[in-house]
């Protein structure tokens, strides 16, 4: 009598030779992150140095379905989809505060950026508070960024101003790439607005 072990390991091999490949043929994990216009400056230009007027930036909040790994693309009105091998390469609330913050360096012309929370010591004029509403690639070649921001003076204390952006970009690749490219352009023109309105308040200070 013939023993059964032979073809049994040729089946756990055929098995795991399948699995194996399976293995060997799965998509490798890209990682992005948003960039800002600090990003894009070489190292020679510098920053033509404006009044030095210390800013906070933050808190950056973000909806529960942003606050993920993966990168988040709207199929329909009510549809989402989770990239499996696309993914942020930071929690993106804090990707967000980093990129409006070289956005505001320099659009403001000033190093004084502190990110939240910062010391205690630090004493910010304008603090910037951005709540993300959407953030998110939508169906027609296009990234949607609509978002409440304000910007407060005296420690936090008064409100200068409270406006809800909402704005369209269109994505220029293909694929995820294309998506992250505009998700930053659109911080970008999100980062003007807020750059505008300081400008506008920081002109009408009274000199010390």
């Amino acid at each position: 009598m013939r023993s059964p072990l032979p073809g049994f390991a040729a089946i756990i091999l055929s098995v795991s030779m399948v699995f194996l490949s399976g293995c060997a043929q799965s998509k490798p994990t890209r990682f992005y992150v948003l960039h800002s216009m600090l990003d894009a400056r070489t190292p020679t230009q510098g920053a033509t140095q404006g009044e030095d007027v210390p800013i906070g930036v933050g808190p950056v909040k973000i909806p529960d379905y942003l606050d993920r790994p993966q990168m988040v693309a709207r199929k329909g009105q009510s549809s989402l989809e989770l990239a499996e091998f696309d993914k942020w390469a930071e929690p993106l609330d804090k990707n967000l505060t980093r990129a409006i913050s070289g956005n505001l360096s320099v659009l403001l012309a000033t190093e004084s950026i502190v990110s939240f929370p910062w010391p205690k010591s630090t004493q910010a004029r304008y603090q910037v508070t951005v709540d993300i509403i959407q953030l998110d690639s939508v169906p027609g070649g296009k990234v949607v960024l609509d978002a409440r921001w304000m910007i407060l003076c005296d420690g936090g204390d008064k409100v200068l101003v409270t406006k809800r952006s909402y704005i369209e970009t269109p994505t220029s690749a293909a694929g995820y790439d294309g998506i992250a490219l505009a998700m930053s352009a659109a911080v970008e023109s999100l980062s003007r607005e807020i750059a505008s309105a300081i400008g506008t308040f920081r002109s009408e200070r009274p000199a010390a």
